[in-house]
């Protein structure tokens, strides 16, 4: 079931990239591990609620 999920977070900021898909893997694959909230906020372009949140940048911390 989780992987229906993360299946549909992720089909969903494809079909709303307005590039092709190849530059959206790129894209995507580059923000690293992070949960599904977080995907869905940086596949939208969207970074205000994560700073409401105190947090300031997307992707795994190094």
């Amino acid at each position: 079931m989780a992987y229906k999920v993360g299946e549909r977070v992720w089909l969903a900021g494809r079909s709303s990239f307005p590039g092709d898909r190849r530059a959206f893997h790129r894209q995507a694959l580059e923000l690293g591990s992070m949960g599904l909230d977080q995907l869905t906020v940086a596949l939208r372009g969207d970074r205000a609620p994560l700073a409401a949140r105190g947090e300031t940048r997307l992707g795994p911390r190094r």
